[in-house]
């Protein structure tokens, strides 16, 4: 069965518009224009639908594209005031009032006697006689933005989509070599073939079988042979990728542990040292228990705190960056508050054993 070309597609495409099957027409149109870029009928014709749709983003930017491409200049003057018409529908939609009634207007030069158009106009006009101008320049902008993000949007559909046919034709050619190698399963060239339509879809392991096949059944052949080099010397690339990615992990993770090694200490160490002089001062072994009591607490903190850290560091240095001083600001923000109250954890419990021993002190005296 031949492949469909972009006039058959294009007419399957309005076809299904005239059955009411949108988004079948639309595949089949956008088929139609990966295969003839420079088609304005076809850009009309999407447009056409995705007005149908209410998709009137798209509809605006296919009726510029049609325009762009010549559609006015080969159309002649019914059709050319019908993409005018459309465009000025789909901006009128959009609340673009004066960008439709100038594509009104522009529709009314070519076809003076349409009723349609005269009615739009006076419609046009009078919600122009409604809106500030103000609010004009404002929808204008919104709508420039709107065009933009979707072009942007549409940049990445097409991307997704030519990967898809990339895979769908790599996926065809393995059936292709499969079926080959059933009816002679000694022919090297579907082995090879085959490796290589593998070796695109990234199946490496079998690709490399496949290679090694045509090899073994042709060993004289140079291109199998080289085929086969390159893929071994593009897994030992890939391995040795793997093995230091794998390191680097192993290093971050080692540095993490240090990391939280030394918070340890020092949410630790300094409650036990603060408790031990404290308890050697006033002569009660029950501030060591204390000590030792926030010294757990400061550990679990320490455990705790270094992942938070690492994932609130550049959102906060950001943050710093354009509010230095404003401290309240910070405070308002639920994970930087709980980080700012891990680091003054310790210190809290720093001034719970000075005002411990000052109770202490107090009693003595009494």
């Amino acid at each position: 069965m031949a492949e469909m070309g972009a006039t058959e597609y294009h007419s399957r495409g309005v076809k299904y518009a005239g059955e009411g099957n949108y988004d079948l027409a639309i595949l089949d149109l956008t088929e139609a224009i990966r295969l003839e870029r420079n088609n304005a009928y076809v850009y009309g014709s999407r447009a056409e639908v995705h007005l149908n749709k209410k998709d009137n983003v798209r509809a605006i930017i296919d009726y510029t594209d049609a325009l762009r491409l010549g559609l006015l200049v080969d159309a002649g003057d019914v059709l050319g005031a019908s993409v005018y018409f459309s465009r000025g529908v789909a901006y009128s939609r959009k609340g673009s009032h004066k960008k439709a009634l100038e594509d009104f207007k522009k529709a009314l030069s070519l076809n003076p006697n349409d009723e349609d158009i005269h009615k739009n106009i006076k419609i046009t006009e009078d919600n122009l006689s409604h809106i500030s101008e103000s609010q004009l320049r404002y929808r204008e902008a919104n709508l420039d933005c709107e065009i933009e993000d979707m072009k942007r949007k549409i940049q990445i559909e097409e991307c997704e989509r030519t990967i898809e046919n990339y895979k769908l034709k790599r996926k065809q050619g393995i059936e292709k070599y499969t079926e080959e190698l059933c009816i002679d399963p000694n022919s090297a060239s579907a082995y090879y073939n085959r490796g290589v339509e593998y070796s695109a879809l990234s199946m490496y392991n079998e690709a490399l079988e496949d290679f090694e096949r045509a090899v073994n059944l042709e060993p004289s052949n140079n291109s199998y042979r080289e085929a086969l080099e390159k893929e071994k010397a593009e897994a030992l690339e890939r391995e040795k990728t793997e093995q230091e990615a794998a390191e680097r992990e192993v290093a971050e993770r080692n540095a993490s542990i240090k990391k939280r090694f030394r918070f340890i200490i020092v949410f630790a160490t300094v409650p036990l040292i603060i408790s031990t002089i404290a308890s050697v001062i006033v002569g009660d072994i029950e501030i060591i228990g204390a000590g030792i009591a926030f010294a757990i607490i400061g550990s679990i903190y320490g455990i705790g705190i270094v992942p938070w850290l690492d994932f609130a560091k550049e959102d906060l240095k950001g943050f710093l960056e354009y509010f230095p001083l404003s401290l309240v600001s910070l405070l308002w923000k639920p994970l930087k508050l709980y980080v700012l109250f891990l680091c003054v954890c310790p210190f809290i419990g720093i001034y719970q054993i000075v005002k411990l021993l000052r109770e202490r002190r107090k009693d003595k005296q009494k």
